[in-house]
């Protein structure tokens, strides 16, 4: 398991880090893997029950949002079915919109502050 954590933060170390092809315009490594280690949190969190969080929407707009990533938080029609066949974005969290009651995601670096984690007992539904 610890492995395959720390495969994932290199993976979102590299994502990240290869964003900038000029590689005087890089942050030192450790900002990259600070990031990964971040995602690992993030994720943690969105499966621990519902999270509040806000992040800069792609066009600019900030976005306050209470994610899940949860199975028993996420209806069964929306449920992933089997293994994905993509490529995994590793600079982007995906998450379940509680209100929206669809799949979003966002960048990482995108991310502006963590709200309150609501267990499955006291979740916000």
């Amino acid at each position: 398991m610890k492995t395959n954590i720390n495969s994932y933060v290199m993976h979102v170390a590299h994502a990240m880090a290869g964003r900038l092809p000029d590689k005087k315009l890089r942050a030192p490594w450790s900002v990259y893997v600070r990031n990964g280690w971040f995602a690992v949190s993030l994720r943690k969190a969105l499966k621990a029950g519902v999270f509040e969080f806000e992040y800069i929407k792609n066009n600019g707009e900030t976005r306050l949002a209470l994610g899940t990533l949860h199975p028993l938080l996420i209806p069964e029609e929306d449920r992933p079915k089997g293994a994905p066949d993509y490529q995994p974005n590793y600079r982007a969290i995906a998450y379940y919109d509680i209100n929206k009651k669809a799949w979003r995601s966002f960048n990482i670096d995108a991310f502006l502050t963590a709200g309150k984690i609501y267990s499955l007992l006291e979740s916000p539904l």
